[in-house]
């Protein structure tokens, strides 16, 4: 049982031979029906009873050498990638000693009579020796195997939850090739083939058993390709008993799945040993089935440029790893395809960071809204040299415009908190709305349970909303307090600038940053022209703000009667 077949372990000699290599993860068995119960091999390569060995006890979590059939189809599967000719077209002419500039990896590409000869001259050995034949005839060329762009982690997740894999486009294929796939990828393997019931295989049997001429092609084609070699080699990752290397310079490293869904036994130990030991690889979404669970790592991290957003960008969830992105991706794809709307819902503690996220999750949604006409236009991923500021500038700007409207939203009804600078102290639902085509046309904003007993509370670690500080300090730097019958100094009591014996002042936010809030006032400003707010309009919500601090100044007193309360400072509002 080799349990290591895949392409870089297949080598040919300068006469034409086919060698099989590295049998470093191979174990001899005692007979054909002997099994094994480790761990070990090439994610990409492994077979689900391999993978899945661990969870179960006994012969049943055991496997035999039937993995390495396994492996023959998903080296079937990988010239999907190549240009191969071999089991496509039956008119074509055979390959004879004609002059070629394909990669090395790409010399059995060229007849089906190649490939039957070489899988014929071990047919008296071993099993093992059938399938070393046979893994070269059919896995050498310019290809790559499934879930080879994949985190490791990941792939095997893929291979235990998904279909078999299958050719690019089976249809460009003979039906016995097809066929031949489909009985090495099964994924029971109870009924995959043994090596030796393979051989029997119409797309084996219909070869001619004299291969010594193809063998000097072989050799021929390899002298002409030998010298170029190739240019890059990706690290080979290897599984050993739940331990991931990556090369051979790299420690072996933990695997950590990236759905806790998916664990063996799901307890609040585990899933906190599971979250903590990805936290520490630098990944902080993860999956729980349909939900993405996010930590906050309270750090800048540079995981939400453009590249990610064309990673994310209209593909399967299993295609990448964890990310607002996958979400907002798939709603989106959902929202389109089903023609039915999509719901998400961000929750959590304060400074978990559901606003950064929700920020993340439209402008996502509006990435993808706008760049659906602009990012394909040949059908390649064209988007990929634009910068994103260029694909919000095109398409209809509504998308611009959400991102415009949200920030205004949390000018106004944001506050620091004695914990967190910039506290969302309401909740908003935003309704984001598409064109037949998938621009994005428009939004409809609600707000429910906003903080109205913030403006006027007497606890001074609690500020105010943002705008009031924005609004006073721009007017104060501008001299145009006296325009809005203001007075300088902060020492509205609205403001709750004034400190007081004991008192605590809490986290650095607006209140503390009179320079900054000017730099801030003024791009509130843009962003309400941006909405088409006319001067008028503005100067309207500007005098709503001084109003507001002005009526915090009014004080009252009982009547003589005590049966009523008066203004005490009437003079406040005598202007």
């Amino acid at each position: 049982m080799h349990r290591d077949v895949k392409g870089s372990n297949i080598l040919l000699t300068k006469e034409g031979e086919v060698k099989l290599v590295d049998f470093g993860l191979s174990r001899k068995l005692k007979n054909t029906l002997d099994k094994r119960s480790t761990i070990v091999g090439s994610p990409c390569w492994m077979a689900p009873e391999v993978i899945n060995c661990s969870q179960k006890e006994g012969d049943s979590g055991a496997y035999d050498n039937r993995v390495d059939v396994w492996a023959i189809g998903i080296r079937e599967a990988i010239f999907r990638g190549g240009v191969p000719t071999f089991a496509r077209r039956e008119s074509r002419k055979p390959f004879r000693g004609e002059k070629t500039s394909l990669h090395p990896n790409e010399i059995l590409n060229h007849d089906l009579s190649v490939i039957g000869s070489l899988v014929y001259c071990d047919s008296d050995a071993s099993d093992h020796a059938v399938t070393k034949a046979g893994i070269t005839a059919i896995e050498l060329g310019d290809g790559k195997p499934p879930f080879q762009d994949m985190h490791p982690t990941r792939a095997l997740f893929q291979i235990m939850r998904n279909p078999p894999p299958t050719l690019y486009r089976p249809a460009n294929w003979t039906q016995d090739y097809n066929d031949f796939i489909a009985e090495c990828l099964e994924k029971n393997p109870e009924h995959r083939p043994y090596i030796m019931e393979l051989m029997e295989h119409p797309f084996l049997t219909a070869l001619p058993e004299n291969d010594y001429h193809f063998a000097q092609e072989l050799k021929a084609i390899l002298d002409d390709v030998a010298e170029k070699g190739r240019s890059t080699r990706l690290p080979e990752s290897n599984v050993r008993k739940n331990l991931l290397e990556t090369g051979q310079n790299s420690p072996p490293q933990m695997m950590h799945t990236e759905d806790l869904a998916a664990l063996d036994q799901i307890t609040e130990d585990t899933i906190l040993v599971e979250l903590h030991e990805r936290l520490k690889q630098g990944h902080s979404h993860t999956f729980v089935g349909d939900v993405l669970l996010v930590i906050n790592p309270n750090e800048e991290q540079d995981i939400y440029g453009l590249k990610h957003h064309v990673q994310y960008q209209f593909k399967s969830r299993c295609d990448n790893a964890p990310h607002i992105f996958a979400v907002a991706d798939r709603a989106y794809q959902d929202a389109m395809h089903h023609e039915e709307p999509q719901y998400v819902l961000l929750a959590g503690e304060t400074l978990s960071g559901k606003t950064t996220n929700f920020l993340h999750l439209l402008k996502h949604l509006s990435y993808l809204g706008k760049c659906v006409s602009i990012a394909y236009p040949c059908g390649g991923p064209a988007i990929i040299h634009r910068s994103l500021e260029h694909v919000i500038q095109s398409g209809n700007g509504a998308g611009d415009k959400l991102l415009q409207a949200v920030q205004i939203v949390h000018a106004m009804g944001n506050a620091a908190t004695p914990i967190n600078p910039d506290s969302t102290r309401h909740m908003l639902q935003m309704e984001v709305t598409f064109t037949s085509t998938g621009k994005v046309s428009g939004a409809i904003l609600w707000l429910f349970q906003l903080e109205k007993w913030r403006v006027t509370t007497s606890e001074r670690h609690q500020a105010n909303f943002h705008i009031l500080y924005y609004f006073y300090d721009a007017m104060e730097a501008d001299r145009n307090l006296e325009r809005y019958h203001l007075d300088g100094g902060r020492r509205y009591r609205y403001l709750r600038t004034t400190k007081t014996e004991g008192s605590s002042e809490g986290s650095h936010g607006p209140r503390e940053d009179p320079q900054g809030n000017v730099s801030k006032f003024r791009d509130f400003q843009k962003r309400l022209a941006a909405l088409d707010f006319d001067k008028e309009q503005q100067d309207t919500l500007w005098c709503l703000l001084a109003a507001i601090l002005l009526l915090g100044e009014v004080t009252f007193k009982d009547t003589e009667d005590k049966k009523a309360a008066e203004i005490e400072n009437p003079d406040v509002l005598a202007d």
